[in-house]
């Protein structure tokens, strides 16, 4: 139950912009503070392909 609980919270992703208002989907568990992704954190992450430029362009 426990291995269960670790497995489920490992498989966890959150949304996050950089400062230049890029998206990106990252594993929760690959980021130290979300308010400041750096590079390194950037790698494991992947682009959502939605940044300030592309705002509002969903229908």
């Amino acid at each position: 139950m426990v291995e269960e609980k670790a497995r489920k919270m490992k498989d966890r992703f959150v949304w996050v912009k950089d400062k230049d208002g890029k998206e990106f989907v990252c594993p929760i568990d690959a980021l130290k503070n979300p308010d400041e992704l750096t590079e390194e954190e950037k790698a494991q992450c992947m682009d959502s392909g939605f940044d300030d430029r592309t705002k509002g362009s969903w229908p």
